[in-house]
């Protein structure tokens, strides 16, 4: 609050908020803003129990008017389409299986434990956050598996929920790279209908071809990782 503007009493939550870019804009709107990811230490992992809590505590308490997840989407995307055993990121869950596939190995199998357990916990915030009429939303690209989850679906059905998609070639990158919010409580969603490329294979924004990223990107990531 230190950092917000004069009067602001309540902070904003950006989960899994990564390079901060969101959070960065509310700060330079006046607003306080938690960031909270596991790049920043163990007292910011949402996988711990006291983490978890004190989020949810800060949301009962009235301290909190939005929060933004920007939940993590490896294990939930469709781009892990290799055959199983080849060395290459092959499925972990189907659209009929969200919650992981049967005989993953152990490996696998705790990372889509994992990814689980923190993709739960950010559904239960953003349920609370809406029933108490907070502005709030979560992003993931628009194919990806979460939004397959139970837990997804029933927020979808909320009061005040709008999904909107945009591409990331509105914001000057090479590839696409569809991406799907799911608000609740939000007025102005015009922008979103800005950000949507209408072209095949060539952008509508830059003309040009879209890059389609595949395989092994820079600091051992996939390119897909964007």
């Amino acid at each position: 609050l230190r950092t917000a503007a004069p009067g602001e009493r309540r902070v904003f939550i950006d989960l899994f908020s990564g390079s901060e870019h969101l959070a960065e804009a509310l700060r330079r709107h006046g607003k306080a803003v938690v960031t909270i990811d596991i790049l920043k230490g163990r007292n910011f992992d949402l996988a711990r129990p006291a983490v978890f809590s004190e989020l949810k505590g800060w949301i009962t308490g009235g301290l909190v008017w939005g929060i933004m997840a920007g939940t993590p989407c490896e294990t939930f995307s469709r781009a892990r389409r290799a055959p199983q055993n080849r060395g290459l990121p092959a499925p972990l869950r189907s659209s009929l299986l969200p919650r992981g596939l049967p005989h993953l190995c152990p490996k696998d199998r705790h990372k889509v434990s994992l990814a689980n357990l923190v993709s739960d916990r950010a559904a239960s915030l953003l349920k609370l956050a809406h029933q108490r009429g907070l502005v709030g939303g979560e992003e993931n690209p628009a194919t990806s598996i979460l939004w397959e989850l139970r837990s997804r679906k029933e927020l979808a059905q909320q009061e005040g929920v709008s999904e909107h998609i945009i591409d990331h070639c509105a914001f000057g990158t090479p590839y696409r790279a569809r991406t799907k919010f799911r608000l609740f409580n939000c007025l102005n969603t015009k922008v979103f209908d800005a950000s949507r490329c209408h072209g095949r294979g060539i952008c509508s924004f830059s003309h040009t071809r879209h890059l389609c990223p595949s395989g092994p990107g820079t600091r051992g990531k996939w390119a897909t990782h964007v």
